[in-house]
C-alpha cells in the first residue's frame, strides 16, 4: 500500500510539472507566434538540467535533426530514380 501512495505522489508531482511546463510553453508561443512549441518545450526542460546534461541532449537532438535534413532529399532522389523522374543535382 505504501508503494501505491508513493507512486500516486510521484504521478501528482509529474502532472503538476507537466502542466506548469505546458503553461510556460503556451505563454511563450503567444508572445512569439512563429516559434516552434516543441523547441520551446525542449529548451525549457534543458534549462532545468545541469550544463553537461543540457549539452549532451542538445547534441543528440542536433544529430537527429541533421539526419532528417539529409534523409529526406536522399529519399526523394531514390523515389525519383525508381519512378523515372529526373534527379536533382547535388
Amino acid at each position: 500500500m505504501k508503494q501505491s501512495a508513493a507512486q500516486s505522489d510521484t504521478d501528482i508531482k509529474a502532472r503538476r510539472w507537466a502542466r506548469r511546463l505546458s503553461m510556460r510553453v503556451k505563454k511563450i508561443v503567444a508572445a512569439h507566434p512563429g516559434a516552434d512549441p516543441d523547441n520551446i518545450r525542449h529548451t525549457l526542460i534543458l534549462l532545468e538540467q545541469p550544463p553537461f546534461a543540457r549539452l549532451q541532449r542538445s547534441l543528440i537532438r542536433g544529430r537527429a535533426a541533421a539526419k532528417e535534413k539529409v534523409a529526406i532529399p536522399v529519399l526523394r532522389d531514390a523515389l525519383a530514380a525508381t519512378s523515372g523522374v529526373k534527379r536533382r543535382k547535388i
